[in-house]
């Protein structure tokens, strides 16, 4: 018991810190003022599609639990999401952070077994890494085939996310087509620490996620294209967001241009920094003259942009604050 309040104490005196430091380099002033000059309707369909976001991803992790036998509500699933993702943010990198907390959360809360919680993340995580290379992907060849010509540096950035999208495809039809073609090799593995008192009952999660793996393989013919549907809504949701958030500041951005800063954006974005601070600035400030936009009309949108992400960090603490209150009455 004294150990998970040691733990407790030091995983909230840190997330404090480094939301203290990602507060401390956000122009709070400044991104107030930009906030405030917005219209109610605009607020309001700026509000709908980042909450579409958020609902759209608990959902596609909702419907991998079904398939699993596993019934959790979205609301649950939203908080846990939300909080998960504010470690992602403070967190160096925004693809990964959060996830050992919210299976912790999963399995201590909605007592599910501890193999559907971290298959059911793992893939949807997966899925979600997929969609995103995906997307990037398309992005780079609508850019470069707008510009008319492709520059060095574009060849070897196509290379990369072509060679992880060929790993990643690998990985999710190896998880979902042959479960068992990765899962022995694993197994025999980790059979090296099975001595350790800890891992006791290691050969009864091995069963569980086996038993588990085949399951999902007997549904993947309409799961993986249902988590793909919601993975598509759920980026249509961020790019409308992301049109929206340059109308409001003034931009009268082109197809070509709206690429080029979305690309820039999501590329910025997989760089090792907390919240992509710093590297998104310098990604739409770089764009900015590509794309028609004044020094202005730049700085709007990128205190538009991090209000959003201000919001979404407040909201990601409080429901850090209520999993970690709804654990300790649990």
């Amino acid at each position: 018991m004294k150990h998970a309040w040691v733990l407790t104490l030091a995983l909230w005196l840190g997330a404090l810190a480094l939301a203290g430091i990602a507060l401390r380099q956000m122009p709070l002033g400044n991104i107030l003022h930009a906030a405030g000059q917005l219209s109610l309707q605009q607020v309001l369909v700026w509000a709908a599609l980042n909450l579409a976001v958020m609902l759209l991803s608990a959902e596609r992790w909702r419907q991998l639990l079904l398939a699993l036998d596993t019934g959790v509500s979205l609301t649950r699933l939203l908080t846990n999401r939300l909080a998960g993702q504010t470690i992602s943010f403070l967190t160096p990198g925004p693809q990964f952070g959060g996830e050992p907390l919210q299976v912790l959360w999963l399995v201590r809360r909605d007592r599910v077994p501890l193999s559907r919680a971290l298959l059911s993340l793992g893939l949807d995580r997966l899925l979600e890494l997929w969609v995103n290379f995906s997307v990037l992907l398309l992005g780079l060849l609508i850019v470069l085939g707008m510009a008319g010509g492709v520059l060095p540096q574009d060849r070897h950035t196509m290379i990369v996310v072509l060679v992880l999208l060929g790993l990643l495809s690998g990985i999710l039809l190896l998880l979902l087509r042959r479960p068992h073609g990765w899962l022995r090799p694993l197994r025999q593995w980790c059979q090296r620490w099975q001595h350790h008192p800890r891992l006791a009952n290691m050969d009864a999660h091995w069963e569980a996620l086996d038993n588990d793996m085949k399951q999902l393989s007997g549904q993947s013919s309409w799961l993986l294209p249902r988590c793909l549907m919601i993975s598509l809504l759920i980026w249509s949701a961020i790019l409308i967001e992301l049109w929206w958030l340059t109308l409001c500041a003034g931009i009268d951005i082109h197809p070509a241009g709206f690429a080029l800063l979305a690309v820039s954006i999501r590329l910025a974005m997989l760089l090792p920094l907390p919240g992509g601070i710093g590297s998104i600035e310098t990604a739409v400030l770089w764009t900015a003259p590509l794309i028609g936009a004044d020094l202005s009309q730049a700085l709007a949108l990128l205190l538009l942009m991090r209000s959003r992400d201000l919001v979404l960090l407040l909201c990601g603490l409080a429901a850090l604050v209520a999993q970690w209150t709804r654990q300790g009455t649990d």
